[in-house]
């Protein structure tokens, strides 16, 4: 039976082809090219803090993707929005 847990996804490369892959080790779940477009929406965990997130097609342009916390590339705008009052 497949272990429960949520995978730490990273981009491999694996003979041809680049896949999303848990980083975990003891954890082999991958997937597969024509299944990617799954991806998004999956539960992760960061590469930086390591808590729990969402990928999206923003974090998911890392091959370790990050939470919205810890990308430095996010942070002028979370400012700027929140100093106009955007939440």
């Amino acid at each position: 039976m497949a272990k429960k847990h949520i995978h730490k996804y990273h981009k491999i490369n694996l003979a041809y082809s680049r896949l999303w892959a848990c980083a975990l080790p003891d954890c082999n779940h991958y997937m597969p090219k024509h299944l990617e477009n799954n991806v998004p929406g999956k539960k992760s965990i960061c590469w930086e803090c390591g808590n729990e997130m969402i990928l999206d097609d923003h974090n998911m342009l890392n091959d370790k993707p990050i939470c919205l916390s810890c990308d430095k590339s996010t942070g002028n705008v979370l400012s700027a929005l929140e100093h106009f009052g955007v939440k």
